[in-house]
């Protein structure tokens, strides 16, 4: 007796929100918030159709002062349950990196670009650690050119959550250079008071900073 066993790698589906948002064709859509006539429209932190109805709405949950990675929480009615996007990018200084996790089986989207860069690529990882790209981003831009196929609604979920945290390093970098110009300043040049002016620029940064980091930006 002969039996034969058929392994083939697991079928994953790039829809992780709804079929109706599969794209037949190729195509170039924007992720600004301000985007016109496109089909999928994100816009004060909600994703929505082109008859306005909402398809999901995007919110980060850690806290301005949290140590652990920065979440992104995904709710919509087209979700099973509620879906988490996370920076995943660790202590790495050259990509930022998040990754929404599809099922328990190791399944995940991710979108990964270069620090203050203008481009990002969107892939998806198989169980089998095979990498499939489906999208490439572009910051400035603001837009993303999809593959056949690929859930247009979850990709630009996550290039806006990659959009968000790229606005937060630039903003932090923003805040923290001033400080320590004016520290390496007072110790070579003779300021008056540069002491009490380092107290308050030191408060000014802090309040800047937790204004900054706790405001989602879009």
């Amino acid at each position: 007796m002969r039996c034969a066993v058929d392994i083939s790698a697991p079928a994953v589906s790039v829809a992780v929100l709804d079929a109706r948002f599969v794209l037949a064709a190729k195509a170039t859509l924007s992720f600004a918030d301000d985007a016109q006539e496109q089909s999928l429209v994100y816009s004060r932190k909600t994703l929505r159709d082109a008859e306005g109805n909402e398809v999901a709405t995007l919110r980060r949950t850690t806290g301005v002062c949290s140590t652990s990675d920065e979440t992104f929480l995904v709710e919509s009615a087209l979700l099973a349950q509620p879906a988490e996007i996370v920076n995943t990018t660790g202590w790495s200084w050259l990509t930022l990196t998040h990754t929404w996790r599809l099922d328990d089986h190791g399944s995940a989207l991710r979108i990964a670009g270069r620090f203050y860069s203008s481009n990002a690529t969107i892939s998806v990882l198989l169980p089998t650690r095979e990498v499939l790209q489906v999208a490439t981003a572009s910051r400035r831009l603001q837009t993303v050119t999809l593959e056949r196929g690929v859930d247009a609604a979850a990709v630009l979920l996550l290039c806006r959550t990659w959009s968000h945290a790229q606005r937060d390093l630039m903003a932090s970098t923003l805040v923290a250079v001033p400080l320590p110009i004016f520290v390496l300043v007072s110790f070579f040049v003779a300021v008056p008071y540069h002491w009490p002016v380092f107290a308050g620029i030191l408060v000014l940064e802090i309040a800047l900073s937790l204004v900054l980091t706790a405001r989602f930006r879009g």
